[in-house]
């Protein structure tokens, strides 16, 4: 299907990749890039902090990294799988339905060739709605103008999941949007939708732009939340802190999955291991860099990808287990 279509990202600088006989793939001169996703989200902030970090080394190294924007995490993997990519940063839930030929990678099959790198910040499920709709818990969705993303991004991978585990199809909303993170900010201040969706890390600027348009958090919990939690290793409950956004006080509870940093066998050893390196050596200023990243601690970032089946890349374990972080 044409949202399964592989974009064609590759600059001239990436189009001398040459795969050595082991299989590895070893970018011309030494350049990488991190698909990541919308400009305005918390995975361009990310993968902009780890591109700054290798790049501060690389007189030791010899690898300069470049972020790349994308339409979402779908996306990011098939490029991945494509050796378009040598690092992608996608929602645990999307990372495991790529791994098992899942959702919307169910034509395209199973990604064996997937490998985790270091997990990064949490990213919870968020419902805005306008106040002055009747909507104040997540069942009264139903009925409802609501955006649940673009196919390839992890918006639409969640609340598919969400709609699943509470019994809904597309057909239960008034209307199903398809908008991305800068166009369903619009359509909410337009007042074209009732209800914006967002799977990020917090505090997050589009997230405080809806507040502002006169928005309201829904809480997202209940017994069919609870089940779906429990389904699956990568999901935790967790709550928005009152006072995260200047016009929410009350926390506000819901569910979320593990941002996480990929690669594939395609990409050589050294390189992982190298930007592994750059990122640990330098975890303060990665926590620096955005107040969702203050809570990550090395230990957490090395441990956390087990939450999904892909196995660690072997560049990352090396590094990961010299330091006593595994």
């Amino acid at each position: 299907m044409a949202a399964m279509q592989t974009r064609c990202w590759l600059t001239a600088g990436l189009t001398a990749l040459t795969i050595t006989a082991a299989g590895s793939v070893h970018a011309a001169g030494s350049f990488i890039s991190i698909s990541t996703g919308d400009v305005s989200g918390m995975d361009y902030q990310a993968g902009g902090a780890i591109c700054s970090l290798v790049n501060a080394q690389r007189n030791d190294h010899q690898i300069r990294c470049t972020v790349k924007s994308s339409p979402g995490g779908v996306e990011n993997l098939l490029a991945l799988r494509q050796g378009e990519r040598e690092f992608g940063i996608v929602q645990s839930d999307v990372v495991q339905q790529a791994w098992r030929g899942n959702g919307p990678f169910r034509e395209v099959g199973e990604f064996r060739g997937l490998r985790t790198v270091f997990a990064l910040h949490p990213e919870n499920l968020i419902l805005v709605a306008h106040s002055d709709t009747d909507i104040e818990t997540v069942r009264d969705l139903r009925g409802q103008r609501v955006n649940i993303g673009p196919e390839t991004s992890g918006e639409a991978v969640t609340m598919m999941t969400l709609m699943d585990a509470l019994g809904w199809t597309v057909d239960d909303f008034a209307s199903a949007e398809r908008l991305g993170i800068t166009e369903q900010v619009d359509a909410f201040c337009e007042e074209e939708i009732d209800v914006a969706v967002f799977v990020t890390g917090h505090p997050n600027n589009s997230v405080r732009e809806t507040l502002a348009c006169g928005g309201s958090m829904i809480p997202v919990e209940g017994p069919a939340i609870n089940r779906l939690v429990r389904s699956a290793s990568y999901y935790d409950t967790t709550v928005i802190p009152g006072g995260t956004y200047s016009d929410e006080s009350s926390e506000i509870p819901t569910y979320g999955v593990r941002s996480l940093l990929l690669s594939s066998t395609n990409t050589s050893q050294r390189i992982v291991r190298e930007v592994t390196r750059s990122v640990f050596e330098q975890s303060g200023q990665f926590r620096d860099w955005h107040r969702a990243f203050e809570s990550l601690e090395p230990a957490g970032m090395a441990r956390g990808v087990a939450a999904v089946d892909a196995p660690l890349h072997p560049g990352a374990r090396d590094w990961l287990e010299d330091e006593g972080l595994l």
